[in-house]
């Protein structure tokens, strides 16, 4: 990622490739959960709900959060725009994707 050679795998222990590889792992899961949020705030208000017109931003997305899943925010997305079929199989591709690194 950073146009580094990489290292040489032979001169690295059993357990410094275990390592590696949780760490590897921890960033995947880490910009996963990043991917999730931006999508998240950014069609949060864009599906629209009455019942959020009193409550910040941050207090809305927070309410969302905590009763909403992201399988569920895909759903209402696809109910209420027209949104480019590549988009709408990015997003499933994304949400099992998803599901799959967190079952590591």
């Amino acid at each position: 990622m950073t146009g580094e050679k990489s290292i040489d795998v032979l001169n690295v222990s059993y357990e410094g490739m275990i390592e590696s590889i949780y760490n590897m792992l921890g960033v995947c899961i880490t910009t996963i959960r990043r991917i999730e949020n931006y999508i998240t705030n950014f069609f949060i208000f864009a599906i629209g709900n009455k019942k959020y017109d009193n409550f910040t931003i941050k207090e809305a997305t927070k309410l969302w959060k905590e009763k909403f899943t992201f399988r569920k925010l895909i759903k209402l997305i696809e109910e209420r725009y027209e949104i480019d079929d590549e988009v709408k199989n990015s997003l499933k591709v994304f949400l099992i994707q998803r599901n799959k690194m967190h079952m590591v």
